[in-house]
């Protein structure tokens, strides 16, 4: 099975100069580093990036392909084993969303890899990561094992914290079965908002393919590409599609701004010194 990283977004609340993706979360490690590390789970053979192709101009009077920092960025790579047995590291293959003014959205990013990989003809599963979240332990192994069934991660509200949501408040779901059970399109948790947040890493079953390419093409003609990715879940339990919720564990983060990317940074030290990290 093969994952695919999200990294087409275009940075604006970064200033738009620089992919969030490339934003330092320490010493040379930057966040697809962490990303891309995290996703490197028995099973995934292969990983797909999907970028942008932004061309800003510097301040210098200079110009910076996105494209180009992202082929870069694979040729410097390296994988690092880490602690304990893991598998034979995947391959990795960029992916061009063709985007260059205008952002296509999660969605529309994630469909165009669908279209022209010809995925749902492979009948091929796939594992979803948006490249601007941080996580530890988001149960992928659970989603990964989900098999004819998508599934996305969550956590409660209490416990990531409210760094997270105030950057997040469009990711809280609007209904949640208990424990894993399925999410329920537009159900208000107790004719409330939920207590739960969707966790950036999901699973696309392979009978669920075209759905989302079908969803984007709605999304296109409407001109309406922002919809998230909880928003296609919402679609597919419109559907009856019915998909799974997957608790997550560990620490999560997102780096949508400067704020998002310090707190990323203190939770992961905390981490790698043992600490115990609440969110």
């Amino acid at each position: 099975m093969h994952a695919v990283i999200l990294c087409a977004g275009f940075g604006s609340r970064y200033g738009g100069d620089t992919p969030k993706a490339f934003q330092i979360l320490s010493g040379r490690q930057r966040v697809i580093d962490h990303v891309v590390s995290t996703v490197w789970v028995p099973g995934i053979t292969g990983i797909h990036v999907v970028h942008n192709d932004r061309v800003v101009k510097t301040a210098s009077g200079g110009e910076v392909r996105w494209a180009r920092a992202f082929k870069e960025w694979k040729s410097a790579f390296r994988w690092e084993a880490g602690p304990g047995e893991r598998p034979d590291p995947p391959y990795i293959k960029l992916f061009s969303d063709e985007s260059t003014e205008d952002p296509r959205g999660a969605v529309g990013s994630l469909a165009a890899l669908f279209r022209r990989a010809r995925w749902e003809v492979s009948g091929s599963p796939a594992l979803v990561v948006c490249g601007d979240d941080i996580f530890t332990d988001l149960q992928l192994d659970k989603l990964v094992d989900n098999g004819t069934t998508s599934a996305l991660t969550y956590r409660h509200q209490e416990d990531v914290g409210p760094e997270v949501l105030k950057q997040e408040p469009s990711r809280i779901l609007l209904g949640h079965g208990e424990g894993s059970g399925t999410i329920m399109s537009r159900v208000p948790w107790d004719g409330e908002e939920s207590p739960y947040l969707f966790c950036g890493a999901f699973y696309i079953a392979a009978r669920d393919i075209q759905f989302v390419v079908d969803y984007a093409d709605i999304l296109e003609a409407s001109g309406d590409v922002a919809d998230g990715i909880h928003d296609l879940f919402d679609a597919m339990c419109e559907d009856r599609r019915w998909p799974r919720c997957i608790q997550g564990q560990g620490i999560f983060a997102t780096v949508n701004d400067m704020r998002g990317l310090a707190h990323a940074q203190a939770e992961l030290k905390r981490f790698t010194r043992g600490g115990v990290a609440t969110a």
